[in-house]
């Protein structure tokens, strides 16, 4: 019989796999007969996907070391999974996943979960899913650091003491809030940028490399880096619509869909390359992805096809209907 070492190193390349690259159709079902070989390989491939549901965050960490083209790190990352899911402890790969945000930030939710707190001012912050956020407030200023994520927030005015500006910083930028709701958007998986999109009154955004400022306005939003803005744009309902657990698609293209809908979801979607320009459009759940796979199924030209019990979830074209030949009189 294979040795548990052996068969928790196939499931961690497995796990690799999924999360940094499509599935080939052949390949879901080579992992899907590597998972029916025994008891033992189906018990190492639910000890590791339990694993990465309490780290939350690796799939971003994982494209990240992929994206440098360092081969060797993929093993030796790999290597470190297999020794957490052989000991059965977080260990050394503690400090280097970003399940050390989670337990280290002043708030924190993994994939899924949203979270709203009330700070001592009054200030509401809603937290979506995968976001790490600290808060530091002072006798002069109010600050809020965004490691990564996407927070909503409705400032509250301070009544009885003088006025401390209220900031929230990244990498990127300090953004002022000019008593404000305002969303910022930092993903892990999309640190080349921030966004910024104000529901009410206004944000001025300082850049950090050149101190270049931009304000923008109830009904915008803006992306930009460390260096540079980006386009401004009307304020687009998806900024704030995930607060209510919907997204909002209108004429939008399914890859965009579907990758957002990933960040809320343990399993993985993917589209087959010939659809991912086909426009969406519609109201849909973010934390149902198997309800999304049937809508889609029904409202669109896709078949949907589901693996591991719907932990990976895989949309292709429909297959052509078979033509009907009427018989001649």
């Amino acid at each position: 019989m294979m040795n548990n070492k052996l068969l928790f190193d196939e499931a961690a390349e497995w796990m690799l796999r999924i999360q940094t690259a499509p599935l080939t159709e052949q390949q879901q079902l080579e992992l899907q007969r590597w998972c029916q070989q025994s008891q033992a390989h189906l018990q190492a491939w639910h000890k590791a996907e339990k694993l990465l549901q309490h780290l939350n965050s690796i799939p971003s960490d994982y494209s990240y070391i992929l994206e440098q083209g360092k081969k060797s790190a993929q093993y030796q990352l790999a290597g470190k999974l297999v020794l957490i899911l052989s000991l059965g402890s977080l260990g050394g790969l503690f400090w280097q996943s970003d399940l050390k945000d989670y337990a280290t930030a002043d708030y924190a939710t993994r994939t899924g979960q949203q979270k709203q707190i009330q700070l001592s001012d009054g200030t509401q912050v809603t937290l979506n899913t995968q976001t790490a956020l600290d808060i530091d407030y002072s006798k002069n200023q109010r600050d809020l650091k965004l490691r990564y994520g996407e927070i909503l927030i409705q400032t509250a005015a301070e009544k009885n003491q003088p006025y401390r500006p209220f900031i929230v910083s990244n990498q990127h930028a300090d953004m002022q809030a000019l008593g404000t709701v305002f969303s910022v958007k930092y993903l892990k998986s999309q640190k080349a940028q921030s966004c910024v999109g104000v529901i009410e009154s206004a944000v001025k955004i300082t850049l950090k490399h050149n101190r270049h400022q931009h304000t923008v306005h109830a009904g915008e939003q803006i992306c930009f880096d460390a260096q540079q803005f980006y386009t401004q744009q009307p304020l687009n309902t998806n900024m704030y619509a995930w607060k209510n657990g919907m997204l909002m698609a209108d004429q939008m293209p399914l890859q965009d869909l579907v990758a957002e809908i990933n960040r809320y979801q343990h399993g993985y979607m993917q589209v087959d390359a010939s659809l991912r320009q086909m426009k969406i459009s519609g109201s849909y759940a973010v934390d149902d992805m198997e309800t999304l796979a049937r809508a889609l199924a029904l409202s669109y030209p896709v078949q949907v096809k589901s693996y591991l019990q719907h932990y990976v979830v895989n949309i292709v074209p429909q297959p052509p209907q078979p033509s009907s030949l009427q018989a001649s009189p």
